[in-house]
C-alpha cells in the first residue's frame, strides 16, 4: 500500500511516468523479528484498551509513561508489535532489564541522564 502511495504520488506531483519494466520490486521480509496480525495487535490490547478504545489504557500506553525521549516510545511501540524472535536478543534484553532492577542507584543516573 505505501509503494503504492508512493507511485501515486510522483505520477501526480512529479509528472513521472512509469514504463513497464522501469522499476524492480523486491519483497525482503522482515527477519529476527515476529510479524502479529493486526486482530492479534488488537486482542493483546498492545496499542488500545479493548473496552474503551483509549490507547492509554493499553500495554502501550502504560509503559510510554515512562519514556523520556519520543525515539524511546517510538522503539517501544516497534517493540511491541514487532517483538523479537532472536533468542539471543531477548536473553541479553532480560539481562539488562535484571541489571537495572539489581541496580536503582544506574537507573536514576540514566533516568537524569536522558531529557
Amino acid at each position: 500500500a505505501a509503494l503504492c502511495c508512493l507511485i501515486d504520488y510522483f505520477w501526480e506531483h512529479e509528472a513521472t511516468v512509469f514504463v513497464k519494466g522501469m522499476l524492480r520490486i523486491k519483497f525482503t521480509g522482515a527477519h529476527g523479528v515476529l510479524l502479529l496480525d493486526p486482530a492479534s495487535v488488537r486482542n493483546l490490547e498492545l496499542l488500545r484498551s479493548l473496552r474503551t478504545g483509549d490507547p492509554k489504557e493499553s500495554l502501550y500506553g502504560i509503559l510510554k509513561a515512562g519514556c523520556k525521549t519520543s525515539s524511546g516510545a517510538r522503539l517501544l511501540r516497534s517493540s511491541l508489535i514487532q517483538p523479537s524472535n532472536d533468542l539471543s536478543t531477548i536473553n541479553t534484553r532480560q539481562e539488562c532489564v535484571l541489571e537495572l532492577l539489581g541496580r536503582e542507584d544506574t537507573l536514576l543516573d540514566l533516568q537524569r541522564i536522558l531529557p
